[in-house]
């Protein structure tokens, strides 16, 4: 029973670092969207 436990807990702490690392890398990934869009919008109205 222990055994089993102990294997519960190694999946629910992989799947918590996942989410997170996930969650890091998506909110990367909109922000450099984000400040891409920005810089175009600037280009545009300075152009």
């Amino acid at each position: 029973m222990i055994f089993v436990e102990n294997i519960n807990f190694k999946a629910r702490c992989s799947r918590l670092i996942w989410q997170a690392y996930f969650r890091r890398w998506f909110w990367s990934v909109f922000q450099h969207l984000s400040l891409c869009v920005l810089e175009k919008r600037c280009l545009f109205s300075q152009g």
